[in-house]
């Protein structure tokens, strides 16, 4: 591998580097630190990587990946002086939940007031239980940040399923006055605790995606109120014990892609005619199996834009005949592809491999085909992209 040392001019380097995990000391990687005209680094690796102590000097830098570095020794935490960086995507262990947790006040102010003021992108790789400490002290950086459109905290590859998480409520966080995506993976180990207040202040909001621990019809009109919300993903730990009603009131006016799942129990849900009026997608999942005694607890009523209506029980076979009589939908929508499926513990549902039945609830308009997820990737800056890939013995 040639020095990165010598490459003085580069502006742009995605570095690929390959090998036998625990066979090699740490790639030292130092040099990337003297390449003072870089404007995009990315770095994927499954070995062990050495980043230099300090990077301040790359003031030109706007976009640093390490996602996929998933071994680095140390991330130089002085990003906060690039201040022209406007992607920041990175693993987030224990230590640098530690660190957050031991900032100065002095330090804080550093990043929220003024120097990573055009910061646009913000995704953090969660790959341990965070501390409560770190959390509350990472919504003290980001909050009332002037610039931030992305907030994005997924799991690492180590979160086992069903690990105990961090109940937070971040109620106080400064609201981003410019969100359009904020996505907290419900494997991310973090839960909230009820939908943040300031959601409600996020008039460019597109993409919500949030594990909480319960809802309730006030927290429903909070999200109703958002007016640019185009694709909703809620994680709930317990099903709801009042109806939740989906009427034709103002709100929820762009919506295109709604998903509920709940962890515990069956939630009492009704989609009154016109509720969502431009709707494509509809995603129900339930850690539950219906009981005979209860019918009709999901009524969807007409939704003219719907194009694909899919709900999930946790259950058996044996119980497909109690899911049949759950569920009811206006015969002008599409078809209910009806799952019953064994669920995992964790937030997100289920898996396929033991899919026990599939069921299609008949109806008069022949379904469509299903909008995909919403996208949970960063779009990559409109650049030339450098490649560097680096198979290691």
């Amino acid at each position: 591998m040639p020095c990165v040392r010598d490459f003085k001019v580069l502006r742009v380097l995605n570095l690929q580097l390959s090998g036998h995990c625990g066979a090699h000391d740490p790639i030292d990687l130092t040099g990337i630190s003297e390449l003072f005209q870089l404007r995009y680094l990315k770095i994927t690796s499954d070995i062990c990587i050495k980043l230099p102590n300090s990077i301040r000097g790359l003031q030109c830098l706007k976009t640093l990946d390490l996602m996929d570095a998933t071994r680095v020794t140390a991330v130089p935490w002085d990003i906060i002086h690039l201040p022209h960086l406007l992607h920041l995507t990175l693993p987030v262990d224990t230590n640098l939940l530690d660190w957050i947790g031991s900032m100065t006040d002095s330090v804080i102010s550093l990043w929220s007031l003024g120097k990573l003021n055009y910061l646009q992108d913000l995704h953090l790789n969660m790959s341990c239980i965070p501390s409560l400490l770190g959390v509350e002290a990472l919504a003290h950086l980001i909050g009332g940040h002037g610039n931030l459109k992305t907030i994005v905290m997924s799991h690492g590859s180590s979160v086992i399923p069903g690990a105990s998480k961090a109940i937070i409520s971040w109620d106080d966080l400064e609201p981003l006055p410019l969100l359009q995506r904020f996505e907290c993976s419900p494997h991310s180990c973090i839960t909230f605790s009820r939908i943040p207040k300031w959601i409600k202040e996020l008039s460019h909001l597109c993409i919500l995606k949030i594990a909480v621990v319960e809802l309730q019809i006030s927290w429903v009109d909070i999200l109703r109120g958002l007016p640019a919300l185009t694709a909703l993903s809620l994680y709930v730990r317990r099903a709801p014990i009042e109806r939740i009603i989906f009427n034709k009131a103002d709100g929820f006016s762009v919506l295109k892609y709604f998903k509920l799942t709940c962890t515990s129990g069956i939630a009492c849900l009704k989609f009154e005619a016109q509720a969502m009026p431009n709707l494509w997608k509809l995603k129900l999942g339930f850690n539950a199996t219906p009981r005979m005694d209860q019918h009709q607890l999901i009524r969807i009523e007409h939704m003219p834009n719907l194009k694909g209506i899919s709900v999930k029980f946790g259950g058996v076979a044996a119980h497909i005949e109690y899911a049949r009589s759950v569920v009811t939908s206006h015969p002008r929508n599409p078809t209910i592809n009806m799952q019953l499926v064994n669920f995992c513990s964790n937030c997100d549902g289920s898996t396929k491999q033991n899919l026990l039945t599939n069921w299609a609830v008949k109806s008069r308009a022949a379904a469509s085909a299903p909008m995909e997820d919403p996208p949970s990737h960063f779009t990559t800056p409109s650049c030339m992209i450098s490649s560097c890939a680096v198979p290691l013995p």
